[in-house]
């Protein structure tokens, strides 16, 4: 593993690579929390299972995956305090973290505690040390009962035990061994072939068998059974591994199948220059078709059909396939009228359809609000529907944000729903508030690529750049080959130290959106060569992308202002309309001259930010720039009496 790092010097950012391990001690890698059965902290019922707390006067609380894990590993420590590095190890699996997350996820873990058994448990601090659970007095103490409960029954399940049992042609399935449950009506069973292929599967097999069990342990909507067992699956993936011939690239072929009538729902073939890198995507592309399709959101799908055709969707929307995606929800809708998650992917689908067809945005902006209202008439805490409300909202000119706070109070954990509010608060200049629900966004559903694309731009608006770099490694390393990578995948790129590398770099692997490769390329250029730049190209550049959607006066703004042209970023900012989709990067610090100029405060009173401002009663962050020529409130007050 490597740790990706930014050292500032030579006038720019420099983004490097090198060895990066923590510290083995005697650490477990996550536990898979469908393998732990239900344990006591001192009043608390624990039940990994189901990811539940159950505490004084049958209070419940219904915690993250990543809150659970690291609650079982400070059980299961006892009296010996567990550090930041053997939470990170044993809950994050090694992933390069910073001390943000783990902070959130201690105080997550404290609300959740005190909610449900208010002082009898806490987490005790201990300063340059670590952590520990605390029970109070007449307690079940960690140390005893619930940490040897867990040690017994949470025997190592890592890869040397795979490693033994897996052959050739073996089967995945036969290797989940306890993550075999009893199917419930409200599950969809699912059987994972053998692994096929030419020659050499048993180290990809076995691997790629610990990543699916990781990643899928806590789906509860999924029963895995065996191939040819007495329950008859609802599902079969089927992998196909074809290994590198000479320096070429290793593949898996991977296919979701409907046993009802033999259709493909979903197939993809990830490749890699290695086979761990192969394994990796194929277990992140799975895990994530499988978790939009059978989240909870969607629980009151009820039959097999409507959740296959749901998965169905699932795939359409991450191939960005809007007719496909709508033309699925228009069937779920038709089967389940009565589902808040048929409506509210049939809502997703409508607004992200007008986006893609400007001549009828109108009315299909009109007819997403609608179908959002329906969803969320049937079911007003559904995270899911609330954030296609916000999707309908934003076409129709209404402000997202207000049924953004709403879900997220209703339903804090849609993964989905904090990466969209993440992205409006950063819209509205809160750059430092957007990072915390995109880190949480990611750390519910890791292998989601649209939470973490939030998370790194979240990094980047708030000049975190070392953990953006972090998370660009993970990004490119997992999502590399997806087709909206584009931009999250060449935007650390201009921060690098040595620019004539960052260019060379970019050139051999551009974004697909070639309006958003010219772009880069310019802003690349500019840092490789200030005085070479082509104003003339740009300016030319920048019109014609203007003409096709004038929000890209947004950016034309910001690219001019990062590269050092005040006056031409505001002879654009000018142009900029009303629809503040892309006024985000001018919250970037690469922008802070362009809003420490009265004119951008101006422009932000004309499209509705100040208003907002007042209505939430705090300021954006460049409020508290020492170096504005102007203060906010003043500015603001002074704009209301003009």
């Amino acid at each position: 593993m490597t740790q990706a790092f930014v050292s500032t010097g030579g006038g720019g950012v420099n983004i490097e690579q090198t060895p990066f391990d923590y510290p083995s001690r005697h650490l477990r890698g996550p536990e898979p929390l469908a393998h732990l059965r239900m344990f006591t902290v001192g009043p608390i019922t624990v039940e990994p299972a189901l990811r539940k707390l159950v505490g004084t006067g049958g209070k419940q609380a219904l915690v993250e995956p990543l809150v659970m894990q690291v609650l079982v590993a400070l059980a299961r420590s006892g009296e010996v305090p567990c550090s930041r590095d053997d939470l990170v190890s044993e809950c994050w699996d090694r992933r390069i973290v910073g001390d943000d997350a783990v902070n959130r996820i201690i105080s997550i873990l404290r609300r959740h505690l005190s909610a449900v058994a208010g002082d009898a448990v806490a987490i005790e601090t201990i300063p340059k040390v670590g952590y520990r659970l605390q029970v109070a007095a007449g307690a079940i103490e960690p140390g005893d009962e619930a940490g040897r409960q867990i040690a017994e029954i949470a025997p190592r399940t890592g890869r040397g035990v795979h490693a033994t049992a897996v052959a050739v042609t073996v089967a995945i399935a036969a290797l989940l061994g306890s993550a075999m449950i009893p199917r419930s009506q409200d599950t969809l069973a699912m059987t994972i072939e053998p692994v096929t292929a030419s020659r050499g599967t048993v180290g990809f097999a076995s691997d790629l068998n610990a990543e699916i069990s990781r990643l899928m342990s806590p789906m509860t909507a999924l029963t895995l059974v065996e191939p040819g067992g007495s329950t008859a699956p609802d599902l079969s993936l089927k992998v196909s591994y074809t290994p590198a011939a000479d320096s070429t690239e290793h593949s898996a072929q991977v296919q979701l199948v409907d046993r009802l009538n033999g259709a493909v729902v979903w197939a993809r073939e990830f490749t890699g220059l290695a086979p761990a890198i192969v394994r990796e995507r194929a277990a992140y592309g799975i895990a994530g078709v499988l978790r939009c399709g059978l989240h909870r959101s969607s629980g009151d799908l009820g039959d097999p059909v409507s959740k296959r055709l749901y998965l169905a969707a699932c795939d359409a929307v991450e191939a960005f396939d809007w007719p496909r995606a709508h033309s699925l929800a228009k069937q779920i809708v038709a089967r389940r009228p009565d589902s808040a998650a048929s409506w509210a992917c049939l809502a997703l689908a409508t607004a992200n359809l007008a986006h893609a067809t400007p001549e009828q945005r109108s009315a299909l902006a009109i007819e997403a609000e609608r179908q959002a209202r329906e969803a969320l008439s049937i079911d007003p805490d559904s995270g899911l529907a609330h954030q296609a409300m916000a999707a309908a909202s934003e076409l129709t000119g209404r402000p997202a944000m207000p049924m953004l706070e709403e879900g997220v109070r209703r339903d804090p954990e849609h993964s989905g729903l904090l990466a969209r509010y993440s992205r409006a608060l950063a819209e509205l200049g809160y750059v430092r508030a957007a990072v915390d629900p995109a880190q949480r966004a990611s750390a519910l559903e890791p292998n989601s690529y649209f939470a973490a694309q939030a998370q790194l731009l979240a990094l980047l608006g708030a000049g975190e750049l070392d953990e953006a770099a972090r998370l660009d490694a993970q990004v490119k390393r997992i999502w590399n080959d997806s087709h909206n990578t584009g931009y999250t995948r060449n935007a650390i790129l201009f921060y690098q130290n040595d620019p004539i590398r960052a260019l060379t770099a970019f050139d051999r692997d551009p974004p697909v959106n070639p309006s958003l490769a010219t772009r880069q390329r310019f802003e690349l250029q500019w840092r490789a060569a200030p005085s070479q730049l082509n104003w003339a190209a740009f300016d030319r550049f920048a019109s014609a992308a203007f003409a096709k959607d004038s929000k890209e006066a947004w950016y034309n703004a910001f690219s001019a202002v990062r590269m050092g042209d005040l006056e031409r970023g505001f002879a654009w900012l000018e142009r900029a309309p009303r629809d503040a989709r892309g006024v985000a990067t001018l919250f970037w610090p690469d922008a802070s001259g362009m809003r420490r100029d009265r004119r951008f405060f101006a422009k932000m009173k004309e499209i509705g930010h100040v208003e907002s401002w007042i209505a939430r009663r705090e300021w954006p962050d460049f409020c508290a720039d020492p170096k504005l020529t102007y203060d906010c409130k003043t500015e603001a007050e002074n704009s209301l009496v003009r």
